[in-house]
């Protein structure tokens, strides 16, 4: 889901950008349903009323896309870790590998 960084600075404007949401949407129920699928699979049923501020100022919006930025780079950093592992890891095998196939001829072989 692609994130636009937009500061809301009154309820109005939040109430606009969530109209003009409804209208662009050519299948509006499936649009609704789409969302609630995502936030189940996010964070399982649960009752939102609970978790959903009641003032969501611009101030809100500024802190939650900062918190989202703030995963996104730790979440990216995981992943580049684990990948660095995985290619470290693989590679100490590769050179396992190469040293339990390396043949040790003794020298008493060397003259013949």
């Amino acid at each position: 889901m692609a994130l636009r960084k937009q500061i809301y600075f009154k309820n109005s404007d939040m109430l606009e950008q969530v109209e003009q949401f409804i209208i662009n949407q050519s299948n509006l129920s499936d649009s609704i349903m789409f969302l609630i699928e995502q936030e189940i699979v996010k964070n399982g049923v649960r009752d939102l009323g609970k978790f959903i501020p009641q003032d969501r100022t611009a101030e809100y919006w500024d802190n939650y896309l900062r918190k989202i930025a703030q995963d996104k780079n730790k979440t990216n950093t995981n992943k580049t870790k684990e990948v660095v592992q995985k290619t470290v890891s693989n590679l100490d095998v590769e050179k396992e590998k190469k040293e339990a196939e390396q043949i040790i001829i003794p020298s008493c072989y060397d003259d013949i």
